[in-house]
């Protein structure tokens, strides 16, 4: 128990801001630490999701929309956002499989970077303005931030690592593989059957856009960096989770 509440609150501490006792990264700790990264995830979701059920929706657009999209920044403290505006630096320099790793180690933002971070706000905030109009399944926002996090902490724990440095290396070599993708393998499995539950036109769109999206970003992320890294993981996050807004924001036009 001790082992798991140790990974716990280093998951807690690597992958949101949320105040966690501070744990040794020792060979027993970081064995679980993975199966715990989709929970501040979910902290993201519920506290959108709060947010919604005490009248947020009743703000203005634009201010309901600033809202919704900063929540999870203000809640990871911009994590996976790094990992996105890394990423699209590397892909767009149009390198070799080298350089591209060397522009994601660089900690300077370049103009790709900033062009593409500012552009996915406004994509984000442009969604989450249309939902507010008529928010639909709000249940489903803590199962979706969380799946995105459930499927990133499976290829930490399944794909090749691009290189043997950096956190994606240190987690993935540092974890219990197996018992992590069982475990993690159980966690996917119960938020789909809760977006079943919750309606299930949204749940077979939200699996054949999961399959699809993991698809892509195995076979692109062999082909271009050779593997993953912790800022690839990053980066499928964000756009899984942009993809989830864009897919509330349709519903909440037909339903």
């Amino acid at each position: 128990m001790k082992k798991l509440l140790n990974s716990l609150f280093i998951s807690l501490s690597m992958y949101s801001v949320l105040p966690a006792p501070q744990k040794a990264w020792d060979e027993n700790s970081m064995k679980y630490v993975m199966a715990f990264m989709p929970i501040p995830g979910l902290i993201c979701g519920i506290l959108m999701y709060l947010f919604i059920g005490f009248g947020g929706w009743g703000l203005n657009s634009l201010l309901f929309a600033a809202i919704m999209t900063l929540i999870p920044v203000l809640v990871t403290g911009g994590l996976h956002l790094d990992g996105f505006a890394d990423t699209v630096d590397a892909i767009s320099s149009h390198k070799d499989m080298e350089t591209k790793l060397k522009i994601l180690k660089d900690p300077n933002a370049g103009a790709f970077a900033v062009i593409y971070t500012a552009s996915y706000f406004l994509m984000m905030a442009g969604l989450w303005a249309q939902y507010g109009v008529n928010p639909v399944f709000p249940l489903a926002i803590p199962l979706l931030y969380c799946l995105s996090k459930v499927m990133g902490a499976i290829f930490v724990v399944s794909l090749t690592p691009a290189r043997k440095s950096g956190l994606a290396y240190m987690f993935s070599d540092g974890a219990d593989k197996k018992w992590s993708r069982n475990i993690l393998l159980v966690e996917l499995l119960a938020i789909f059957a809760l977006l079943y539950m919750i309606n299930i036109q949204l749940f077979a769109l939200i699996s054949v856009i999961t399959a699809l999206l993991a698809v892509i970003f195995v076979r692109q992320t062999k082909r271009i960096f050779g593997g993953i890294t912790g800022d690839l993981i990053g980066f499928f996050i964000c756009i899984a989770e942009l993809i989830f807004a864009g897919v509330l924001a349709v519903f909440s036009l037909i339903i």
